[in-house]
């Protein structure tokens, strides 16, 4: 009988282990995303330092996803008047002059906890260093 028992116990504990394990292998899975988003602009009135703007969006942006650390993987600069040329339709012959769209999009890649790598940022921090860098 104790060795019925003995097993018994066992095996819970075995099975309760391999239920915090999985459930905590998942939350570390969900805990890392990448997203890619793209703003107006290259800088703004304030901030005249494209590389200081893309951190700002990128830490608002983190902060928006509930995310307290980021890093940049990709900027890309574009014109989005010539992107969206194909989407525009023409009515009645009329034509509006192209008007120059700047963009920016950025990959980050977002984390609940320090990653503890090069170049990942902490996003309320570096969002309260830039605001303060740029303050008038």
């Amino acid at each position: 009988m104790s060795h019925l028992r003995l097993l018994s116990t066992l095996f819970i504990l075995l099975f309760s282990l391999g239920i915090v394990f999985n459930a905590s292998a998942k939350d570390n899975k969900e805990s890392i995303k990448t997203y890619e988003f793209n703003f107006r602009g290259f800088v703004s009135k304030k901030i005249n330092n494209e590389v200081d703007y893309a951190l700002l969006k990128g830490a608002e942006f983190a902060l928006k996803k509930k995310h307290n650390y980021f890093i940049i993987l990709e900027t890309r600069k574009f014109d989005a008047t010539n992107e969206y040329a194909d989407q525009r339709s023409s009515k009645f012959g009329r034509s509006k002059p192209k008007r120059v769209r700047d963009r920016t999009e950025v990959v980050i890649k977002c984390f609940n906890e320090d990653p503890a790598i090069e170049g990942s940022y902490n996003a309320r921090d570096t969002k309260k260093e830039i605001k303060e860098k740029y303050s008038d």
